[in-house]
C-alpha cells in the first residue's frame, strides 16, 4: 500500500511540475477580443501577441499572430507591479516543485537503505509550497484580468503603447461596441498544476501514515 502511494506521489508531483512549467512559459493566459478593431490580444507572462482580422475602418490589415517580449514593456517601461509579482511567483512555483521532486527522488531511492525508511512528507510539502506560489499568482492575475496592452499600427507592424484597463464596452463616435476578455488555456493549466501538487502532498502523507501502521 505504502509503495503504491509513494509511486503515485512521484507521478502526481512530476505532472504538477510539468504543468506549472507549461503555464509559466506559454503565452495564452488571457485573450482580449476587440470587435471594433477586429483584433485579438494574447497576454502571457513573458510575451504579448496580437492578431488582426483586417478592418478597413480602422486601417488594420490581416495579420497573423505577432509576438515580441518587449510588448510587455511598452516604451521600455516595466509592467505593473502586480504583473511582475505573478511572474516571480510562477518562477518560484516551478523551482519549488522541481526541488521538491528532486528531494522526493532522493528519499525514494534511499528508502530501502534506511532501517526506519524515508519520510516523503517533507519533500512533498516543498512541491505543494511551489504549487501554492502558483495559486497566489493565479489569484492576482484573476483580480487584474481587465488589464491589457494597447497596440497601435504603423510601418506595417503593430507596436505596444501602454498598459491599460479595458471595460466590457467601448465608445467610438457615439456608438458602443463590445470587448471580451477570456482567461485561456495557459491560465487553466496553472490551476491544474497547483491541484496536482496538492494531490501529491495528500498521497505522500497517506504513504507515511500507512508506513507507520505496518
Amino acid at each position: 500500500m505504502a509503495g503504491c502511494l509513494s509511486v503515485t506521489t512521484l507521478i502526481l508531483g512530476t505532472i504538477g511540475f510539468v504543468l506549472l512549467c507549461v503555464s509559466c512559459g506559454t503565452r495564452r493566459w488571457k485573450e482580449d477580443i476587440d470587435f471594433y478593431k477586429g483584433t485579438h490580444v494574447y497576454i502571457g507572462l513573458w510575451q504579448a501577441c496580437i492578431e488582426s482580422e483586417g478592418d478597413k475602418l480602422v486601417g488594420y490589415p490581416v495579420k497573423e499572430v505577432e509576438c515580441d517580449k518587449d510588448y510587455l514593456r511598452p516604451y521600455l517601461n516595466e509592467p505593473p507591479a502586480w504583473f511582475n509579482s505573478c511572474r516571480a511567483l510562477m518562477l518560484l512555483s516551478v523551482f519549488g516543485s522541481g526541488f521538491g521532486i528532486f528531494f522526493y527522488l532522493v528519499a525514494f531511492i534511499t528508502d530501502n537503505s534506511k532501517k526506519t525508511g524515508s519520510k516523503y512528507f517533507p519533500s512533498a510539502l516543498i512541491m505543494f509550497i511551489g504549487g501554492l506560489c502558483a495559486l497566489i499568482a493565479l489569484c492576482i492575475f484573476t483580480v487584474n484580468r481587465a488589464a491589457s496592452v494597447e497596440f497601435t499600427y504603423g510601418a506595417n507592424e503593430f507596436f505596444a503603447q501602454y498598459w491599460t484597463e479595458i471595460g466590457e464596452v467601448a465608445l467610438v463616435n457615439g456608438q458602443q461596441y463590445k470587448i471580451e476578455t477570456w482567461l485561456r488555456w495557459s491560465y487553466i493549466v496553472g490551476w491544474f498544476g497547483f491541484a496536482f501538487t496538492l494531490f501529491a502532498l495528500i498521497t505522500a502523507v497517506l504513504s507515511d501514515l500507512t508506513r507507520r501502521v505496518y
